[in-house]
């Protein structure tokens, strides 16, 4: 495993970030699935430079936090987190709570360690935010492809400590303590 310098996202990330999501191993949604108001066929059939624009006027309004992951000045690994009561598509208005919302890892850098080093700085920055919980929200089904966990893999979760504390449709939901 190599460890990769990780930090809260800052405005000097910004285009280092939105160049990362504009990768061809990172899809087309640019992290903006949780903010969209439509359904799943709707959502497929999004633009990507609409996502790309609408990340980046999210970006310069302070409405996105997470952690990056770094080589050098390049991110290489991203996890988004947010309030979670301010999620509608969660479903989930746990007071005190932040939720892991997307968790990507750069094609050649899967494998590593980086998701996990990513969550380890995700938990100290929401406990920074004085949270009192992490929630995740992964799909429960195994051997799903890299495209398919962008919410982060389950066992992922339960080996930082998480435990489930719902079961739905197509994510569970796993939370954990943040002891000050």
């Amino acid at each position: 495993m190599v460890a990769m310098p990780t930090e809260v996202l800052t405005p000097a990330r910004h285009a280092a970030l939105l160049a990362f999501l504009a990768r061809p191993d990172q899809g087309f949604c640019f992290c903006r699935y949780w903010d969209f108001g439509g359904g799943t066929v709707a959502w497929l059939a999004c633009d990507p430079e609409a996502n790309r624009d609408a990340m980046a006027r999210a970006l310069d309004a302070g409405e996105v936090w997470g952690v990056v992951a770094l080589d050098g000045d390049a991110v290489v690994g991203w996890m988004r987190l947010s309030r979670t009561a301010a999620v509608p598509k969660l479903a989930d208005d746990a007071p005190g709570a932040a939720s892991v919302l997307c968790v990507a890892v750069a094609e050649e850098r899967r494998g590593r360690g980086l998701a996990r080093a990513l969550l380890r700085a995700a938990i100290e920055a929401a406990r920074d935010a004085r949270f009192v919980e992490l929630r995740a929200h992964p799909r429960f089904e195994d051997g799903l492809d890299a495209g398919a966990v962008w919410t982060g893999p389950r066992r992922l979760f339960e080996a930082e400590g998480f435990v489930k504390v719902r079961e739905g449709e197509r994510r569970w939901t796993y939370a954990r303590t943040l002891n000050r």
